[in-house]
């Protein structure tokens, strides 16, 4: 594979196939191989189709957790859409308002404290039945 034009997502799932025992990251509570985290990234990714994420489309994240941070960009990525990472420690009223100037199609919440309600977009939570095997 050359390195030349290749995308971070198909990056990670070249190291996924070669290592898949391989530690990928780990937090303090979790560490995952190379192949639970394709695995959750693929899932996050079928998910978000299945909500209506098409390839293209905007989909913001904000996790806390950073595993879960991962998870959701490597699933926005794989799913061929364009992540809008919003940063937790931001205000809630900057959030609202970057959401309402961008306008993803959909956006991933962690299981963590901070809650954004919004009208639009639509938002899916990693605690949620339609995410909770990630």
């Amino acid at each position: 594979m050359t390195f030349e034009h290749i995308s971070v997502h198909e990056w990670f799932f070249d190291i996924a196939e070669r290592r898949p025992e391989a530690i990928a990251i780990e937090s303090a509570e979790v560490a995952l191989t190379y192949s639970e985290l394709a695995k959750r990234a693929r899932q996050c990714a079928a998910a978000l189709a299945r909500d209506g994420a098409a390839p293209g489309d905007m989909v913001a994240i904000l996790c806390e957790d950073p595993v879960e941070f991962v998870v959701a960009l490597l699933g926005v990525l794989t799913g061929g859409g364009v992540a809008m990472p919003l940063d937790p420690v931001w205000p809630k009223q900057r959030v609202t308002d970057l959401l309402a100037f961008a306008q993803p199609r959909l956006a991933l919440q962690g299981k963590g404290k901070l809650r954004v309600e919004a009208a639009r977009p639509e938002w899916l939570s990693f605690g949620s039945s339609r995410l909770r095997r990630l």
